[in-house]
């Protein structure tokens, strides 16, 4: 994934402000949620805000990993279409 996306990701999750500890490794999003209903909430999110920044359909999918200090840590999937993706000008 190229940094200036994950630049904006990252920018896009901060900005929520219930995503605790985001980064991203391997082109996966990673981080920690107080509630499963956050995560959902995030991957909702997430997915709208990829359909919104691309031009053709991306999907999330959502993988809970372990729990750490009391908080659920997620892997989220972003898959890009088969369709011609253009980033935006």
């Amino acid at each position: 994934m190229k940094k200036q996306i994950e630049k904006q990701i990252l920018i896009f999750t901060e900005a929520l402000g219930y995503v605790e500890n985001a980064h991203i490794d391997h082109g996966s999003v990673f981080a920690n949620f107080s509630s499963t209903e956050d995560a959902v909430s995030y991957r909702n999110d997430l997915q709208e805000f990829m359909n919104e920044f691309f031009k053709g359909l991306v999907r999330v999918k959502e993988h809970k990993l372990w729990k750490s200090n009391g908080k659920d840590v997620y892997a989220f999937d972003i898959m890009l279409s088969l369709i011609h993706i253009s980033e935006p000008t």
